[in-house]
Formats: C-alpha cells, structure tokens, sequence
C-alpha cells in the first residue's frame, strides 16, 4: 500500500504520478508551484533543471527546494549547497522569500513577484552561521567520541599485549623449570648407576 492510497479522496484525486524525463518532456500547462524535494543534490546541470522548472510556474508561482545542507558525500550526489548556490539561482523576476534549516538540510522557497524577498541580512547571516555551528559541533562530538573509542581499545590492546608477555615469560619460565627437573632426574640417576 503507498502513502498516496492512505490519503482523502479529493488530494489523490488532484494527483498523478508520471515517469518520464522532466528535461525533454513539453509541459502544456502553469503550476502554481514545483516542489524539488530532495532533487537538486542528484542534478549535474542544476542551473538548466531550475531553468526548466522556473518555465513551468505561473505568474505567482513558487519553486521550493530542499537539499542537504552542506557535504554530503553520497555516491548519487553531484553537489553541495550552501546558501550562496541559491543566492545565484535568483533572476530578475525569481526571487527567495523563504529560508529555512531542518538540522543538515536546508528549505528554499523562490517565488515570481512575492511580496517579501530576502536579502543576505544580518540574520540570515546568522542563521547559516547558527547551522554552521550545529553542524561544526556534531561533527567535534563524533570525533571526540572516536577518539575516546579509539583511546579505550588502545588501553585495552595494551593491557592484552601485557597480558601476552606475561603468559609468554611464565611459559618460557616453565619451559626452563622442565628443562631443569629433567637434567636434575638424570643427574640422579647416573648417581644411582654409579653407586651400584
């Protein structure tokens, strides 16, 4: 069952899912609005696939977007957005009106003539640096926590390695003591034999 199925019947019926090539597929109508979720990380040709989806807004439309924010080293992505790649994606008539950060993500919303557009202010300067700082300080807490893993197995692989040598030496003693116990047993015996 799909997450489509479990919804009322006036938005399934206001959805149709289609597999097809959105760069070449000719589109006949305006939408008011084009959701990239997720999808712009996975573009080699972000600019031409914006491009394609700014033509399909209508006069107020809007474009949102969300995108990993920052490195994100998956084998299918083809970019890294900080806000600077959004800032450069704005025309004349598509400007930002919205940011948001969900932890390492980011949300953008472009939007034909809004009401509102944001400028690179003091506080969305803050904002990314605040997620910068989030960011920064989860990556310090993993390594902080590897390190003190590794420490741990280091001091554990020691105390093995003396372990080790300890049972190796008490072998090695033992060896000697067997070795001694048998030449002393001979030694007996030949004063046995001697004395007979």
């Amino acid at each position: 069952m799909n997450n489509l199925e479990k919804e009322e019947e006036s938005t399934k019926n206001l959805i149709e899912f289609e597999n097809n090539n959105f760069m070449i597929r000719d589109f006949s109508e305006k939408y008011d609005a084009v959701i990239l979720g997720e999808v712009l990380e996975h573009i080699t040709d972000v600019q031409a696939f914006f491009n394609k989806a700014t033509e399909l807004i209508g006069e107020n439309g809007r474009i949102i977007i969300t995108t990993p924010f920052g490195i994100n080293d998956y084998i299918d992505h083809k970019n890294t957005f900080y806000l600077s790649e959004f800032y450069s994606l704005q025309t004349d008539t598509l400007k930002i009106s919205n940011v948001q950060f969900f932890g390492k993500w980011i949300g953008i919303i472009f939007e034909k003539e809004p009401q509102t557009c944001i400028q690179l202010s003091i506080d969305t300067l803050n904002a990314v640096e605040e997620q910068f700082n989030v960011i920064e300080r989860n990556l310090i807490n993993r390594w902080l926590d590897t390190k003190k893993q590794l420490d741990s197995l280091e001091n554990e692989l020691n105390e093995k390695k003396g372990e080790l040598e300890d049972y190796i030496a008490q072998q090695e003693l033992k060896g000697n003591d067997e070795e001694n116990y048998q030449k002393m047993y001979l030694e007996e015996k030949k004063k046995k034999y001697r004395l007979k």
